[in-house]
């Protein structure tokens, strides 16, 4: 059971992991007793699978239970313990609270360095979890040279086409973002994605994260035809993984809308909001709070294409459907003035 779990853990198939990880963990509390290597190792995946569902408060909880039990049992240096603080210290992350994630990764850290070396495998994975870390915390000043020795390191023990690598590939995109460095951004993500593609397939959410950034590097890099290439691809991808239907594909194409708009092309963003807003509709419901983001979107569109009155019924009806306590009822509000004074002149 539990290695099933770990195969369907790693290929991110939670709904079929966690039922077997639970049996794991009764099993091993079952034959091994509490408080057993077993035990920590079904708490330690069990934490995996509910990090996975966003449940990151119960993850913790679990994390914190076989790390605790690990230090115990096996030593604070040995590779187990460490495995789970550095799943702890990306669940701190996750929670938001990075000053406590850098804190347990830096330790994890300088115990694998001491214990198994600077070129063990598993410190080339601290190494690389670190810089992320820092760069999740903003901590660019520390986070610029932790990603550069990351990915040599990475390169050197694991190869290139090794996951950790990849990560480290992709942490250093991430850094140029940060920096403003764009153009660096865009090349760094465009190896990461083709290394995604390339070792995971077109399908795995790293590949679709992947062209995601690459996406956001251009859009933020002033790079719009690139950008339009790097949607178009990400709405491609998400498409053929998940299916047209998936919320990531919607977005894809709410987005490529959004990226057909402010590049001129009202046409084709009409037509790419219209099948957007239809397709949210049918699988999210006409008052989805996604529905009537694309639904005010396609009204800007109309408004700026001179069709004020298709505007105007679109913009009324999201409006309508906007709760007054809303962020974005002021917003929608303004622009129906606007185009019922349009109408009105």
């Amino acid at each position: 059971a539990s290695a099933l779990g770990n195969v369907y853990l790693r290929r991110g198939e939670i709904d079929r992991a966690e039922p077997l990880v639970l049996l794991a963990l009764e099993l091993a509390r079952t034959t091994h007793g509490a408080g057993s290597e077993r035990e920590f190792a079904a708490l330690n995946d069990l934490a995996i699978a509910w990090r996975a569902r966003k449940q990151f408060e119960k993850a913790r909880l679990l994390f914190e239970q076989a790390l605790a039990g690990r230090r115990e049992v096996n030593g604070p240096a040995h590779a187990m313990t460490l495995s789970t603080q550095n799943n702890l210290a990306y669940c701190e992350m996750d929670l938001e609270h990075h000053a406590v994630a850098v804190e347990l990764m830096a330790d994890a850290l300088e115990k694998s360095r001491a214990a198994h070396g600077e070129r063990d495998e598993q410190t080339v994975l601290f190494e690389v979890s670190y810089g992320i870390l820092l760069i999740g915390a903003k901590d660019l000043e520390r986070a610029a040279p932790q990603a550069e020795r990351a990915r040599k390191l990475a390169l050197e023990v694991l190869g290139p086409k090794h996951p950790n690598t990849l990560s480290s590939l992709g942490n250093l995109a991430r850094l140029h973002e940060q920096r403003g460095e764009f153009d660096k951004a865009i090349a760094v993500g465009r190896e990461f994605l083709a290394g995604c593609r390339e070792v995971y397939g077109p399908a795995h959410p790293q590949t679709l994260t992947g062209a995601l950034n690459v996406a956001t590097y251009c859009r933020k890099g002033g790079k719009v035809a690139e950008e339009g290439e790097a949607r178009r691809l990400h709405l491609e991808l998400c498409r053929a993984a998940r299916g047209a239907d998936d919320p990531d594909a919607l977005r894809a194409l709410h987005n490529l809308g959004v990226w057909q708009q402010g590049a001129g092309q009202l046409d084709e963003a009409r037509v790419t909001l219209g099948e957007a807003l239809a397709a949210r509709r049918r699988v999210l419901g006409d008052a989805h709070a996604n529905t009537l983001t694309t639904q005010t979107q396609l009204a800007q569109v109309e408004e700026k294409a001179g069709h004020t009155a298709v505007a105007l019924e679109l913009a009324r009806a999201a409006l309508a459907a906007t709760a007054e306590a809303d962020a974005s009822h002021a917003k929608r509000k303004e622009l129906v003035e606007r185009l019922e004074a349009a109408v009105v002149k």
